[in-house]
């Protein structure tokens, strides 16, 4: 861990154990396995990988009023994650955000805009893969009753890489919603439309080498592996489940199936299965 990741993680824990106790902040953690049958986004089958991983991630931060309607928040975050086969993809990551968010009118179902701002120092055990991310997004969430919620967002990322394979600039259109069911718990999911830099592992493709904005070698995959980043149109479906445990508590189950689909049919799909237990006070 170099020293500026320590440094951020460290000043998030103090600011947690001072704070705490302080009105409008807020914290959580999040603890939980992920599951990937391909994890390196590779087009052919013959390359695919599977791996699980253990996660842990958090956040520290505070809501205040300014004036009737709007609201201010910053958080800082952090997440760290823990693979079983391929450990050059194990991570540590530090950021921050900022948001403004304003209600149309009173109430809790009153539909509101946001608009925000995050930064975030990522740093993986395969150090080619390090960098930094901004990203810029707007929101608008609005409910359908008491038990109905949805929120459509736009967002912009920028990621600039230790290796110029791992840069990528990309913009995504989502659509959320979650519908609260009996005994507490609640549905919820997401379509995500993203346009943009993916990058994508496998061995040697002419046809692949032939539309990449530029590759490298891939060493996480062993050798003889390469890695490309390609202009691709990226689409997700999330479907999750979470149930409450106690005031505090939750746990959430997700399968999210990922399709990227670049020029000359060259295409990836990828499964992800997360089980996460969540703690906020």
């Amino acid at each position: 861990m170099t020293p500026r990741l320590t440094a951020a993680l460290a000043a998030l824990l103090t600011s947690a154990a001072v704070t705490a106790t302080l009105a409008g902040v807020t914290a959580e953690v999040r603890s939980g396995f992920v599951s990937e049958d391909n994890i390196g986004r590779a087009q052919r089958p013959a390359d695919r990988e599977s791996d699980a991983a253990f996660a842990l991630a958090g956040s520290l931060g505070g809501s205040y009023p300014i004036g009737g309607r709007l609201t201010l928040s910053v958080r800082a975050t952090f997440e760290g994650r823990a693979h079983d086969a391929f450990t050059g993809l194990d991570r540590r990551f530090a950021g921050a955000s900022v948001s403004l968010r304003r209600k149309a009118g009173l109430g809790a179902t009153s539909p509101w805009i946001q608009f925000a701002a995050a930064a975030e120092q990522q740093e993986f055990q395969d150090r080619s893969r390090d960098g930094v991310q901004y990203e810029g997004r707007a929101a608008f969430g609005w409910s359908a009753g008491l038990r109905w919620n949805f929120r459509t967002e736009g967002s912009w990322t920028r990621r600039e890489a230790e290796t110029p394979v791992f840069d990528a600039t990309g913009a995504t259109l989502s659509l959320h919603g979650d519908v609260a069911l009996p005994g507490r718990s609640v549905l919820f999911g997401s379509i995500r439309s993203r346009r943009g830099d993916v990058a994508s592992s496998g061995t040697p493709d002419a046809a692949i080498a032939g539309i990449a904005e530029v590759s490298a070698d891939d060493p996480v995959f062993g050798p003889g592996i390469r890695v490309w980043r390609l202009d691709a149109r990226s689409h997700m479906l999330l479907l999750g489940w979470s149930l409450p445990l106690g005031r505090h508590g939750s746990i959430q189950i997700e399968h999210e199936r990922l399709v990227a689909m670049a020029e000359a049919e060259i295409d990836y799909r990828a499964n992800l299965l997360r089980a996460t237990y969540l703690y906020r006070w």
